[in-house]
């Protein structure tokens, strides 16, 4: 697998998945962000979905949100980070 974090050829996504209700070990993708070009410090547009799609209204359900670089057709791992939104709202309140 080719890596290439080269400006010209940068374009970064990133995915949000929640863990499933019936089975603890899989995970279900909810969204996809847009593509962002030739940026190694990228910022997307603001995201806004309803708590049923994102965590399925149970605030304390783990979301992973997983960093992609796109190599021509080929996505490259980035890294990853799992939080779940009341994690997110604590820190927000701080």
């Amino acid at each position: 697998m080719r890596s290439c974090f080269c400006l010209n050829r940068n374009a970064t996504l990133f995915e949000i998945w929640r863990l499933s209700n019936q089975d603890t070990l899989s995970f279900y993708k909810v969204f996809e962000s847009e593509v962002v070009q030739r940026n190694v410090n990228p910022h997307y547009h603001l995201v806004s979905m309803k708590g049923q799609q994102l965590c399925n209204s149970d605030k304390d359900l783990p979301l992973k949100f997983v960093f992609i670089n796109r190599v021509d057709t080929e996505n490259v791992y980035i890294g990853e980070a799992m939080v779940s939104v009341e994690e997110m709202q604590k820190v927000k309140r701080h």
